[in-house]
């Protein structure tokens, strides 16, 4: 794949999905600056590819489409694509406006990989947090058997506040059309253990939520009821 057109620039994928027609479309992150003297530029970035391996020309510029920021936000992090109907999610964090502070969120794309402004307030969906945290970044997605996003970040705190209050996982489930399900968890925030991260999820048979990562140098996994989030072991 092409890199980015400035001179120094470091570019990663983080996650792909299959289009219909079989193209494939890639996202991923990375940074980019013209100089070495300059700052570098965050980016997320999508790219489409054929089946036969080519860069879809009619796609971004070149097959690629470089966002510092997508629906009125910068994007930031990780970028992971999710399935939803008729269309992609396309996950990843935002800025909040504090020094150093993130929110997880989520992007609306079309069938196409095209951004939707459709999705959520005006093409996003900005994800909650727990009160007694001001960032979260993104750890893992993925999708139930209704089309709903699920979304697992690690809850962290960026201001002067001594002690932090120990670090956390978070879950939050999304609908369809983008719009934060309020019922899900406390607020619309499930939390699991202090000092725990969440790195993978799935949905069993039952339509209940595992979410496997680590506690305190062990291997986890909890399992949470879908009507409350409420873990259930």
């Amino acid at each position: 794949m092409p890199s980015h057109a400035g001179e120094y620039s470091r570019m990663v994928a983080s996650s792909v999905a299959e289009l219909a027609g079989g193209d494939l479309l890639l996202a991923g992150y990375g940074n980019w600056a013209a100089s070495g003297n300059e700052g570098g530029h965050p980016v997320v970035w999508l790219a489409r590819v054929t089946p036969s391996g080519a860069m879809d020309p009619s796609f971004g510029a070149g097959g690629i489409l470089y966002m510092e920021s997508l629906a009125g936000a910068a994007i930031r992090g990780t970028a992971i694509l999710e399935p939803r109907p008729g269309g992609l999610v396309l996950v990843a964090a935002t800025p909040t406006g504090v020094e150093g502070a993130q929110q997880m969120a989520a992007w609306g794309l079309t069938a196409s990989g095209v951004p939707d402004a459709s999705y959520g307030a005006g093409g996003i969906s900005r994800l909650p947090m727990a009160a007694e945290y001001d960032s979260a970044a993104v750890h893992a997605a993925t999708t139930d058997a209704g089309g709903r996003l699920l979304v697992a970040g690690a809850l962290g705190k960026t201001n002067g506040q001594v002690p932090h209050p120990p670090g956390r996982p978070e879950l939050v489930r999304v609908a369809p059309d983008g719009h934060v399900e309020a019922g899900f968890g406390a607020g619309g925030v499930a939390l699991g253990p202090l000092n725990a991260a969440f790195n993978a999820l799935a949905v069993d048979g039952a339509g209940r939520i595992l979410a496997a990562g680590g506690i305190e140098g062990k291997a986890m996994v909890e399992r949470f009821l879908t009507s409350s989030a409420a873990a259930a072991g």
